[in-house]
């Protein structure tokens, strides 16, 4: 990379997938500073062994380590490793305005990194300002412990990855292996922390290195410093409207989009989904009064429907007892059993119940039943015959029958109806009026009616 004419930029970028980003990341404001021995590369995720000098005087020392060295470099490891945090960037660099493909060293334009740490294109790569990132981690971090900061290198050639200068045990003795340790990082951050194998060049990596007293990781708020995001090709739509939710906290945030054309990566802009049709149907006010007011129209109509049951006990009785009757009847008449369900398919779509708190009719109670048979001579028919009542503002019984034949074919059911009847009485002869409607019903089966009407092909009403 040394021997293009590339000139680094002030941009970083931060690859990850699409859920680190857009519920941790973005909606929290803050990146994390993963454990440094949690990194992919195992030259940095396994033990070191520094080596160890001593004067002949500090050799009785090492008694008080368990395995001498070994009992060194176990305690050592604690600090060298699970108490050094990082976070990873990758470069950003301009081509001279001549070049064939100008974003070609650009950070968002890396196929491996999207495959490797961007979800396999669905995940999302952040972009940052570099200057007012290295303030911020300053400003933010510096009181916590050591920091480091800059670009990995990667050399064709290096014999260890673990600096010739070594520990003393005197020192040790003297100020402590917290201390011997914390100073060994300082004075070797570069080798330890920002030089990888050549095999890693691809991810032209930028680092933060921070190391403190804890085991847990760190966190570094990016509010002020990031300036872009964007999207793999295959960032999911379902993640759309959260991302832009969490992005309207955010100022000045550049939302955009890679896509793959003739075998080139294209950073195009991204929008906001279109809300749904209807997502916007329905009055003013905040959901929480909405929602309230609906708990207390379900609650209104619940005591209606509990007090409509009630009065209306004797009609549903006698609505009951006929359900046999109309059963006996069609099973005789078309030699086939019927079958009873409970079911209000006689009351007419537009005078059926509306659901609560909605404007209109006020039912307080419905119920029904219907009798269907199949026909044995012609296989696909159905005959149903159907019963049901409404009490209509507390004291109007509304009652309806019907019969409707329903033939199966291959573009779905074709529904005839034979006839129907509807009846409004008051409270007071309720139970009269259910038996006079099972009394009608059932003189129409018994008379033929049902067959007769379908034969003719003109219902009655």
């Amino acid at each position: 990379m040394e021997l293009l004419p590339a000139q680094p930029t002030d941009r970083l970028f931060h690859y990850t997938v699409a859920d680190v980003a857009v519920f941790n990341i973005l909606a929290e404001g803050r990146i994390r500073l993963g454990l440094y021995e949690s990194t992919n590369d195992p030259a940095e995720t396994k033990q070191k062994f520094p080596n160890l000098a001593s004067h002949e005087d500090d050799l009785a020392h090492l008694e008080q380590f368990p395995d001498a060295a070994q009992g060194i470099w176990d305690e050592a490891d604690w600090w060298l490793r699970r108490r050094v945090k990082l976070a990873c960037f990758t470069q950003d660099f301009d081509l001279p305005p001549d070049a064939l493909v100008g974003d070609a060293f650009h950070g968002w334009n890396h196929p491996a990194m999207w495959a490797h740490y961007g979800g396999g294109f669905s995940g999302v790569c952040l972009m940052f300002n570099r200057s007012r990132l290295l303030e911020a981690f300053d400003s933010q971090l510096s009181p916590v412990g050591q920091l480091f900061a800059g670009p990995v290198s990667y050399p064709t050639q290096r014999f260890s990855g673990v600096p010739v200068e070594g520990w003393d045990v005197g020192q040790i003795v003297h100020f402590g292996l917290d201390a011997v340790v914390a100073r060994y990082i300082e004075t070797n951050a570069q080798d330890l922390f920002f030089v990888k194998h050549h095999d890693w060049a691809g991810e032209r990596e930028f680092r933060l290195v921070a190391s403190d007293s804890s085991l847990l990781p760190l966190y570094l708020d990016v509010r002020s410093c990031l300036t872009g995001v964007v999207l793999g090709e295959r960032f999911p739509i379902a993640r759309l409207d959260a991302l832009f939710e969490v992005l309207a906290d955010w100022a000045d945030v550049d939302v955009s989009q890679v896509r793959s054309h003739n075998g080139r990566l294209l950073r195009m802009p991204a929008t906001a989904p279109v809300r749904p049709a209807g997502a916007g149907i329905g009055p003013d006010g905040s959901v929480t009064e909405r929602l309230n007011a609906l708990r207390t129209a379900e609650e209104a109509r619940a005591a209606a429907r509990e007090r409509g049951k009630e009065v209306s006990r004797g009609a549903v009785s006698r609505l009951r007892v006929g359900a046999s009757q109309v059963q006996q009847e069609m099973s005789a008449a078309h030699s086939v059993e019927a079958q009873l369900h409970e079911h209000s398919m006689a009351i007419p779509g537009r005078k059926r119940r509306r659901a609560p708190g909605v404007p209109g009719e006020n039912v307080e109670f419905e119920w029904g039943w219907i009798a269907v048979v199949s026909s044995a001579a012609k296989p696909g028919l159905v005959t149903i015959v159907g019963v049901a009542l409404q009490l209509v503002e507390g004291d109007l019984l509304r009652l309806h029958c019907m019969a409707q034949e329903e033939l199966a074919g291959s573009n779905g059911n074709q529904t005839t109806e034979l006839w129907r009847e509807e009846r409004e009485v008051g409270l007071d002869v309720a139970v009269a009026a259910a038996d006079s409607l099972i009394e009608s019903v059932l003189a129409r089966i018994r008379s033929g009616a049902v067959e007769a009407q379908r034969q003719s092909g003109n219902p009655s009403t």
